[in-house]
């Protein structure tokens, strides 16, 4: 996450620019898609994310941007993490359970940060199991 984050300020800037559907692309490429991304399902992502209104793009990104977790209501609800198999992990971890005691953590194999599109099964599998255990409907 720290690699990510990083990089926001130039993208918040690139992203209020002329070409803010480039800055998407090369943000989106660079910080949340892998090389050994399926290459149909990986042009299919920049598309859909680069087609986004400025405005609606830019809100998005600037809310993630200053985003504070620790000032973040504590959840009391039963929750599921579904990390990615990512180089680099979008979350610490051990910061969320701490804020999230009761959080159940999975992750996934093989996957970049679209893991509900790389691999369902095993998000599908983790979910339903997460359900089953906690009876939850």
């Amino acid at each position: 996450m720290k690699a990510a984050r990083a990089v926001v300020p130039k993208f918040l800037t690139d992203l209020g620019g002329p070409d803010f559907r480039a800055a998407i692309e090369g943000f989106v490429t660079g910080t949340l898609l892998l090389p050994t991304d399926d290459p149909e399902r990986r042009e299919k992502i920049l598309a859909s994310m680069a087609s986004a209104p400025q405005h609606v793009a830019l809100s998005a990104y600037q809310g993630l941007a200053h985003y504070e977790p620790a000032k973040a209501a504590r959840v009391t609800a039963p929750s599921l993490y579904i990390a990615a198999d990512e180089p680099h992990a979008r979350a610490d971890i051990n910061r969320v359970r701490e804020l999230l005691p009761g959080l159940a953590f999975g992750q996934t194999v093989g996957s970049g940060h679209f893991c509900q599109l790389e691999v369902p099964d095993q998000v599908n599998a983790m979910i339903d199991r997460f359900l089953a255990i906690g009876n939850i409907e």
